[in-house]
């Protein structure tokens, strides 16, 4: 089975300039060092870099300084530059315009970093010889950047194709879903296979583009929407204190709690209240009629005369 992004249903207000010359930057310095040489007996590329291009890697057991940056702008075949140029441009666009060229850059040097330390750590933990398990891949700066996307747009909704057997179709998506489960749970948590994919470098890129972006809306860096990850966290914390308050016996209306206290039922109704009861259920009926033909006043008018007979009445 094939999912794959196409496209997200938001666009960015501003032409996000830093992040196309990101992307040809990473492509210029693929044509430049790229330089798959195989192995005659087992065809399979033994160098993919030249050889002056390899000190630029990453070495877990033996890093310089410089190569926590460098790393993200190599790349090992067509298919690692074209996949990761892809996600960038398809995230990278609307977080560039909402956080600005200067944050946008600082959080994709900065989700490298993380990412090749992340990398680094879990790798000297479960790995024989991490001398000999190089990083590069501009992937976890990137998944730094998808991990912000998440956070500033998690409403939005993602274009994905997929192919399962004879079933070729696409289907939208929640942002918040397909980034969390998709790529995160399942790409690099349950799908983990030994096929040299940086596992790890992936979750510590989204890790920190995730805690990074709330810190920027938390402290007001960042200005809040009413669409972020923050203010649904906000929104949904609101309503679960409303609905406790509620079922505690508070009345929203009246701005009182009260105890609901359980009286025996009466036999028979009488007439004065059985008039009034057909009055309130005549109201409503009549407020349901007004707003199916939209005429949203003469319904508001009813609602008030209903308020004045019964003010426990409510919509």
């Amino acid at each position: 089975m094939i999912i794959f992004p196409i496209r997200t249903n938001i666009w960015p207000r501003r032409t996000p300039y830093v992040n196309y010359a990101l992307i040809i930057i990473n492509a210029a310095i693929f044509f430049l060092t790229y330089h798959p040489v195989q192995n005659p007996y087992t065809h399979q590329a033994e160098h993919i870099l030249w050889p002056w291009a390899e000190q630029y890697m990453l070495y877990p057991a033996n890093w310089i300084w410089f190569q926590f940056i460098s790393y993200a702008f190599l790349h090992g075949g067509w298919s690692h530059i074209i996949g990761n140029m892809f996600f960038l441009y398809l995230f990278g666009n609307n977080v560039c315009d909402r956080l600005g060229t200067f944050r946008y850059l600082l959080l994709y040097f900065a989700s490298a970093v993380a990412s090749a330390a992340g990398h680094i750590v879990l790798t000297k933990l479960y790995t024989p010889d991490p001398l000999f398990v190089p990083l590069l891949g501009a992937s976890g700066a990137i998944s730094g950047i998808i991990g912000a996307y998440l956070v500033l747009f998690p409403q939005t909704a993602i274009t994905v194709f997929y192919w399962f057997f004879f079933f070729i179709d696409t289907i939208e998506v929640p942002a918040s879903f397909f980034i969390a489960l998709k790529l995160i749970l399942y790409d690099n948590i349950m799908a983990r296979v030994p096929n040299g994919v940086a596992y790890d470098a992936h979750l510590a890129g989204y890790a920190f583009g995730i805690i990074a972006t709330m810190l920027l809306l938390a402290t007001g860096i960042v200005k809040v929407s009413e669409f972020d990850l923050l203010s649904v966290i906000k929104h949904w914390n609101r309503r679960r204190q409303y609905r406790n308050l509620v079922s505690r016996g508070f009345d929203p209306f009246s701005g009182r709690t009260t105890v609901k206290k359980e009286e025996p039922a009466q036999a028979n109704t009488s007439p004065v209240d059985q008039i009034t009861l057909e009055k309130i259920q005549q109201l409503r009926r009549d407020i349901g009629r007004f707003i199916s033909q939209k005429n949203l006043p003469e319904a508001a008018q009813v609602y008030q005369e209903l308020i004045k007979t019964d003010s426990r009445q409510i919509l």
